[in-house]
């Protein structure tokens, strides 16, 4: 193996001359470990929860080199690493490593799940409760700027220009510096893994990456970016901390680093990492013991020591030399790493696990390759075996991850270089990306921009989309018909400006734009455009609140506002007697203006219908079957079924379809006015639906209540008509009478005679101003019904009173009885008496009308919380048919009859108005009964003898 290669020159290169120079460290050393000895006892009082069943959990980066990372064995390692074993190990705590990206590592902690982990934090952060750091400063980790090579980097943070995009690792202590801060603002931020912010920044899709200095040149160096430059920039130095759940921890590792540091233990594990030519093999303690004797030699080596030292450097030139090839391979490796020996055959894994532990032979590892790529991949590895490939070229191919039986191809990305050694075999060592994710994104991206690119083009609406000061930069095929365009970049068009061409309807500027609908006439004669349109315009804004698109959504409303016009020319002559019928016109119009909309799509392959609020939100989604069982209509249920599901083809159509709780859960049914385009894939074959539904559910509605008022508008005004002929009828009769009788008066001398006139001069008389009093009543009472002002009575007597004035009345009528019912001596009640004595006086006027023998009985009685009233009669009774109709207004059974057909109407608006019950029990032929109920205060209620 390659890591092999590298220890075992390593040592046999430089063991000899690093025990000499480790003697020189010997005597400093000795101070130091008896101090430490001396110390240690310290410690032994501190009582900690760990063990070997119970560990210290320590959270580790795995891409923070050289602080903290996964080598290539997968294990972690690094400068904090050693520095925590070689703590640990003094302390004697046992502890166990978790590796994790930096987002995980922080979570474990904040979660529980590890008990420590090193925070990257400025020197003025404020410490969080419950969390211990320790008080001194592990490392220092400056935060540089890189940026391509050639370009001019920028010394603050504020300096970022607009268009600029400056990028940092998640969660990293840069990334929440400039995140946090105010200097950037958050749309020029993007986050990603270094590897990809340095691709892009030395691609140009970046202007800057805020990282780690060290990190920053190991990652450059590793993935071998050479157009990459590092500056310094005003992010403050981070200063890594031990940062533990537990007090008395922090506190005992503060202790021991200042113990290693001050045995100079934390320097050699610093220029370990950092400086790894300073690095000296440490001496084994035995030496100590002899280390007088080696001073009396010390000058001897002194001199010797120049003289290997121009050795040292020849051999670690050479040992750079297979470290740079260990390097580079590492420097290509993004997620995986394989190791090729190709006189064995045999295939492993040498960074992460793509391959089984183990390993597989070659020929399995090439039959697991997608069959048509198969060639041109052993092709590919022939050549890099003979030298005839670019070692930069890397190939793309299909992998098996799993198993013959249930294969799982991942496109995979790979790029190889060969290995010779002193035994002249040539392996391969490639570096493998799996960029499955990748390429997928790109295939829906390219789906998602033509689908919402036919949406825009295909709307039955026009659409124009405007940049940020007002220039047009496209429109869809509705919009150029509507402007009537010579072509689609008609520059007639492209030359105004949006602000320019709705400031005299609107009076917005760029500094005042919003969301705004409204209608306007738009007449440009130099494209022959004389249209009524309904304009909507739609700010586009970024989240910091900049305005950047403006999109104008523009619908042909001439014709409809041609029809309003003639619809209210003819309307002009019952607007009178219609202003329910104008409200509904509003409401409808009112409707048609703001419908709710809602994207909606399906496909071939789908057994779903999944509909959006907006291009990107998904508000639900049911089943095709779901979506036919809510048709209301039969009828329509399969017209649903061939549009949604349709058998040859899609083509571009609309219906109008009622059904039940489809978007809205309000459980009633709903219409909708739903289109259809086709939608196509890459390939151009059409896969399913998508459109435009629209609830016009308050548009059908309205357009009901406009029929149904202007049925009851036209019915009103035959009513009016047969009032009025009869009005002339029902006044003119007891006129005549009074004048007739009245011009006989005089010429009559026999007495009898004489009162008789008399008599029937004064019926017709009652007669005419019972009329007339129902015409005031009628006139008088407005949309909200009859005045009602309750007072307090003795009814008992009050109905007394009224039924000794009823039986006068009915006198006339010699066959017929007039009973009334009293049951109650005293019933004192609140409520209006005028409006009651109506409604008697009304029920037994219509009972002398229709009894010609037998009786009227007129009563009354305390039932639940009001009053009862009740006239009984024995005429002719009313049809079953003609019940429903009884107490309309202007209705009268009998022509011939007197009376206006206003009485028992006049009975209904007050029972209504006082919150009762009104009806009439009656059979035909068999007399009838009219009852009210009012709902009143009983104050007193005492029956009589």
């Amino acid at each position: 193996m390659p890591g092999d290669t590298y220890q075992e020159a390593k040592s046999k290169e430089l063991k000899t001359i690093h025990f000499i120079i480790g003697i020189f460290r010997t005597i400093t050393l000795m101070a130091f470990v008896m101090i430490g000895c001396h110390t240690r006892a310290a410690d032994d009082g501190a009582v900690l929860p760990y063990s070997k069943e119970r560990p210290l959990i320590i959270a580790s980066d795995w891409n923070l080199s050289p602080y903290e990372f996964s080598n290539d064995k997968g294990e972690p390692d690094g400068y904090n690493i050693d520095l925590l074993k070689t703590i640990l190990q003094e302390l004697n705590i046992p502890y166990r490593l978790e590796s994790s990206n930096r987002k995980g590592v922080i979570n474990m902690f904040n979660e529980g799940r590890a008990d420590m982990m090193i925070a990257i934090v400025s020197a003025n952060h404020t410490k969080e409760s419950h969390k211990y750091y320790s008080k001194r400063i592990i490392a220092s980790y400056k935060i540089k700027i890189a940026h391509k090579r050639g370009t001019t980097p920028i010394k603050h943070l504020k300096d970022l220009q607009e268009d600029d995009i400056i990028a940092a690792r998640l969660n990293d202590y840069a990334a929440y510096y400039i995140y946090y801060g105010k200097d950037v603002p958050n749309s020029a931020i993007r986050f990603n893994t270094p590897r990809a912010c340095l691709d892009n920044v030395q691609n140009g899709r970046y202007q800057y990456f805020l990282w780690g200095e060290e990190p920053l040149k190991q990652t450059i160096k590793k993935n071998d970016f050479k157009d990459i430059e590092l500056s310094d920039i005003d992010v403050p130095t981070g200063e890594m901390h031990f940062l533990t759940h537990d007090p008395v921890l922090i506190d005992l590792l503060d202790d021991q680093f200042t113990r290693i540091e001050q045995t100079g233990e934390k320097n050699r594990i610093y220029n370990k990492w950092f400086h790894p030519e300073r690095e000296q093999m440490n001496v084994n303690p035995t030496i100590v013991y002899i280390t007088f004797i080696v001073i009396i030699v010390i000058a001897v080596l002194l001199i010797i020591n120049r003289f290997i030292s121009k050795r040292v450097k020849r051999e670690n030139a050479r040992a750079a030399g297979k470290i740079r090839l260990m390097q580079q391979v590492l420097d290509i490796s993004d997620s995986y790493v394989i190791y090729f020996d190709i006189e064995k055959r045999f295939v492993t894994n040498v960074h992460g696990n793509l391959l089984p532990k183990e390993g597989m032979p070659l020929d399995t590892f090439v039959e697991r390759v997608y069959p048509s790529e198969r060639e041109d991949f052993k092709t590919y590895l022939q050549n890099i075996l003979e030298n005839k490939e670019d070692l930069k070229r890397g190939q793309t191919y299909h992998w098996n991850t799993l198993s013959d039986e249930t294969p799982q191809y991942a496109y995979l990305y790979g790029r190889v270089i060969h290995e010779k050694t002193r035994h002249k075999k040539n392996n391969l060592i490639c570096a493998i990306t799996d960029i499955t994710e990748e390429i997928r994104r790109e295939k829906d991206d390219r789906e998602t921009t033509i689908k919402y690119t036919n949406i825009f083009d295909k709307s039955m609406v026009g659409l124009a989309l405007y940049d940020a000061e007002g220039g047009l930069l496209d429109s869809n095929q509705n919009m150029r018909k509507i402007l009537k365009y010579n072509n689609e970049k008609d520059e007639f068009w492209y030359n105004k400006n949006l602000y320019s061409l709705i400031y005299n309807d609107t009076g917005l500027t760029p500094e005042q734009i919003e969301d705004l609908a409204y209608c306007t006439l738009c007449e440009r004669p130099e494209r022959n455009v004389h249209e009524y349109l309904e304009l909507h315009i739609y700010p586009i804004r970024s989240d910091s609140g900049k305005l950047v698109y403006i999109i104008v959504s523009a619908r042909q409303i001439t014709g409809e506002r041609e029809l309003y016009l003639q619809q209210r020319e003819s309307n002009e002559k019952i607007r009178k007697v219609n202003k329910d019928t104008a409200k509904y016109e509003d409401n409808l119009r009112y409707l048609l203006e703001n419908g709710q909309t809602h994207i909606w799509r399906t496909s071939f392959n789908s057994d779903e219908v999944m509909f959006y609020k907006s291009l990107h939100i998904q508000e639900k989604s049911i089943i095709i079957d779901e979506f036919i069982a809510r048709v209301v209509d039969e009828k329509d249920v399969d017209i649903a079924r061939k549009f949604i599901t349709p058998q040859d083809g899609v083509v571009p159509m609309t219906i109008v379809l009622k059904m039940h709780n489809l978007i809205s859960e309000d459980d009633r049914n709903h219409w909708y006015s739903i289109n259809r385009i086709p939608q196509y894939d890459v390939a151009g074959n059409q896969t399913g639906c998508l459109g435009l539904l629209r609830d016009i559910t308050p548009l059908i509605e309205a357009q009901n209540k406009l029929r149904e008022e202007t049925a009851r508008a036209n019915e009103s005004e035959k009513q009016k008509s047969a009032f009025l002929a009869n009005m002339s009828h029902e006044i003119r009769t007891p006129l005549n009478a009074i004048v007739g009788f009245s011009d006989l008066l005089p010429s009559i001398d026999d007495h009898d005679e004489k009162m008789e006139l008399i008599r029937i001069i004064h019926k017709n008389s009652d007669l005419l101003i019972h009329l007339i009093n129902d015409i005031l009543i009628i006139s008088t009472m407005d949309a909200n019904g009859p005045t009602i002002v309750p007072r307090r009575i003795d009814f008992a007597k009050a109905f007394n009173d009224l039924c000794a004035m009823l039986e006068l009345q009915t006198a006339d009528s010699p066959g017929v009885a007039f009973i009334k019912e009293n049951p109650y001596k005293t019933f004192i009640v609140e409520l209006d008496l005028d409006r009651i004595q109506q409604i008697i006086i009304n029920f037994v006027t219509n009972a002398v009308k229709f009894t010609k023998s037998g009786y009227i009985k007129v009563g009354y009685r305390q039932q639940g919380d009001g009053l009862y009233l009740y006239c009984e009669d024995t005429g002719k009774g009313i049809p079953i048919e003609k019940r429903k109709d009884i107490f309309r207004r202007f209705v009268k059974l009998n022509t011939f009859a007197q009376g206006t057909g206003l009485g028992l109407n006049i009975c209904k608006a007050i029972v209504d108005k006082c919150g009762g019950d009104i009806g009439v029990d009656s059979e035909e032929g068999h007399g009838s009964t009219f009852h009210a109920w009012i709902p009143c205060p009983i104050i007193v209620a005492e029956e009589g003898d």
